[in-house]
């Protein structure tokens, strides 16, 4: 089955529902719109995927962390044969930009290279970020990562599985109400807590 065939073609037409009106419903089209992209950017991933596996390579790790209204993802580690069953360094990657990858670590430079051949070999693919293979990865996430206290993990690819895997947290600040009531009589004081989110 040829690779135009097997994308998801159900989006909904945003244009045409007044956020004034129906902005639950304008919200729900829009997460709707997302998914769908995403579900399409990974139909396109399979391939690279087979590519890289034709190679000797096993997994992918894109490490991630946000916080304050931005974020940003390491460059994409990989591994080979058993590397990432018996990695012990499970510590973000030193490198976040390309102008560095040649001192990255597990196969970094040679993803990217590849990444990029795998691109002109296959113009038709529009996965966004150009040759930002981390990015790619990164924009999967769906929960918010970034925004306020933000959050970290990693994206693994798990390659012969052909399954992506988001493991990460999100960081918040909790907000508690505090009544007390001190008695000046000897009793004990009334206490009540309550978690408000």
């Amino acid at each position: 089955m040829k690779l135009e065939n097997q994308l998801r073609t159900d989006f909904i037409d945003t244009t045409k529902i007044s956020t004034k009106d129906n902005w639950n419903e304008y919200w729900k089209a829009t997460r709707h719109n997302e998914t769908i992209k995403k579900i399409n950017k990974g139909i396109y991933l399979k391939g690279f995927g087979t590519f890289l596996l034709d190679r000797g390579f096993t997994h992918l790790l894109v490490s991630y962390e946000g916080s304050g209204d931005c974020g940003d993802a390491y460059l994409t580690e990989g591994f080979k044969g058993d590397e990432f069953k018996e990695r012990t360094d499970h510590s973000s990657p030193d490198i976040c930009y390309k102008d560095k990858i040649d001192e990255g670590k597990r196969y970094q430079k040679e993803l990217l290279d590849l990444y990029n051949t795998w691109l002109k070999l296959n113009p038709k693919v529009d996965l966004g970020h150009d040759d930002d293979l981390h990015w790619v990865l990164a924009d999967l996430i769906s929960y918010d990562w970034y925004n306020n206290e933000g959050g970290s993990g990693d994206v693994i690819w798990h390659l012969k599985s052909n399954q992506i895997e988001v493991d990460g947290y999100q960081n918040y600040y909790g907000q508690y109400e505090a009544k007390e009531t001190y008695k000046l009589d000897g009793s004990d004081p009334v206490r009540n807590y309550k978690d408000v989110g």
